[in-house]
């Protein structure tokens, strides 16, 4: 009688050295790698996600729901649903792709906002320059509400936009970021900066990490900084596509 054995492999760094760890919920034997001490299923017993489940979830990760209401509303992992946010989550270079670009008379708005990570001392400024002709995000950074943050929204913005108009209130960080000829600072009143700051009050409305009085905060930067990114794209390809059909 023949027999076969079957050489299992870390999925994560390929190695053949593992051990049993345990087993998972629905009965499939859990183990352990060696070399990179990461943790997976041999055999996962579980159902297969098709495509449209796995946006339907990623879709309510996007629209002011926390990933354990996620897990109770969908029965997933909270470690699976971070898996296809990352999935679905671009490198941040690729929030450039989904800007056009520039054309001559078009004005970047300038303006911040404000969110903490883990504690309300420990705060983390979103930046942003809204281009108003299309009113996508042609750039953003995330950091203090320093000169340093200012200097680095300058170096996020394209080459083929650093050359328009700038417009912001009287916050003293971008005056040394940005060039006097193009820039200009502007009061509330004015309605210079109003489709920068009715973009904060739509992502505060679907994003339940950015809401000032708030249970759904960040513990990390990263996870912050995923979520943040992650609506970026979203929002330019749904602008996109709704300046396509019109």
């Amino acid at each position: 009688m023949l027999s076969t054995t079957v050489v299992h492999h870390c999925p994560h760094c390929g190695g053949e050295r593992l051990q049993k760890n345990g087993h998972a919920e629905d009965g499939a034997q859990r183990a352990r790698c060696v070399e990179c001490q990461r943790t997976f299923v041999l055999a996962p017993k579980g159902p297969r996600y098709d495509e449209a489940f796995k946006a339907q979830v990623v879709a309510a990760y996007q629209d002011r729901m926390s990933i354990r209401g996620i897990t109770r509303t969908f029965g997933v992992c909270y470690q699976t649903v971070m898996v296809w946010v990352g999935e679905k989550n671009p490198p941040p270079a690729a929030v450039r792709g989904h800007a056009p670009p520039s054309q001559s008379g078009d004005v970047l708005e300038l303006d911040e906002l404000w969110s903490f990570v883990e504690r309300k001392t420990q705060e983390c400024w979103l930046w942003l320059a809204l281009c108003r002709r299309t009113r996508q995000i042609v750039a953003y950074t995330i950091g203090d509400r320093s000169h340093e943050g200012a200097v680095s929204l300058r170096e996020h913005v394209p080459l083929d936009y650093r050359r328009r108009a700038t417009r912001s209130d009287y916050w003293l960080a971008y005056e040394k970021a940005f060039p006097q000829r193009t820039h200009r600072f502007c009061g509330k009143q004015e309605g210079e900066t109003n489709h920068a700051e009715r973009w904060f009050g739509t992502v505060r409305a679907r994003l339940g990490r950015l809401v000032r009085r708030t249970y759904s905060f960040s513990k990390s930067v990263r996870r912050h900084l995923d979520a943040i990114h992650l609506f970026i794209n979203t929002y330019n390809i749904q602008i996109q596509q709704r300046s396509t059909v019109g």
